[in-house]
């Protein structure tokens, strides 16, 4: 399954579903980010090895069932629920 042209919330939801890993979902996009990278030089730096430590984490997260934010959003809620910082 090609991840990289998932919307947030596409992504969020196979999350959820146990479909597809933090990992997965970094490690296609460093993929992609890579290749075109090549030809644009759009980036000064890719932090493949911070990106993928956050990952790691958030997978950790989910299979511990505490949700985390994703950096620099508001975690996402349920309605209903209180967004958190």
């Amino acid at each position: 399954m090609d991840v990289t042209g998932l919307s947030l919330s596409a992504a969020a939801a196979l999350l959820r579903a146990g479909e597809v890993s933090s990992v997965q979902l970094t490690e296609a996009a460093l993929e992609r980010t890579g290749a075109a990278d090549g030809k644009l030089h759009a980036f000064l730096h890719v932090d493949a090895a911070g990106a993928m430590l956050q990952a790691r984490a958030a997978d950790a997260s989910f299979a511990a069932w505490r949700p985390m934010a994703l950096t620099g959003w508001k975690h996402l809620e349920e309605p209903g629920q209180r967004a958190s910082k």
